[in-house]
């Protein structure tokens, strides 16, 4: 099946001959199916990019290194545990805003099994 403009061009192969081999639809509702259709897919794209993203979430803890060659952050959290996880996308040029000791909200990518990837934001707590 093909769409070209409002027409949707369907082959058909007999080894008979006896039916056409390329039947033509168009009209109205060849345009409706085919907008229908294109949204379908558009939606189905954005669903599986945002799947494909993984989920994230919110932490405020407290900066205790920074490097800046490895792009790693280590922090604390409220329990007072240390984490050191990778900076990733825009969490890399965000880090250089932030010392030893501040509090911020870091942005943490997770898998699909729920385990940390890596901070992907970096903000400074209200």
């Amino acid at each position: 099946m093909e769409l070209q403009g409002s027409r949707i061009y369907v082959s058909v192969g007999y080894s008979s001959g006896v039916f056409p081999t390329n039947w033509t639809m168009e009209g109205p509702l060849m345009k409706k199916l085919g907008s229908g259709l294109l949204i379908a897919a558009l939606a189905l794209g954005v669903s599986s990019l945002a799947l494909a993203a993984g989920k994230t979430h919110d932490m405020t803890v407290e900066v205790v290194s920074i490097d800046a060659k490895a792009k790693t952050i280590t922090v604390k959290d409220d329990k007072g545990e240390n984490h050191t996880a990778p900076l990733m996308g825009a969490a890399v040029s965000e880090s250089k805003t932030v010392k030893v000791g501040d509090k911020v909200t870091v942005t943490c990518k997770d898998n699909e099994k729920g385990e940390h990837e890596g901070v992907t934001a970096i903000k400074k707590a209200a």
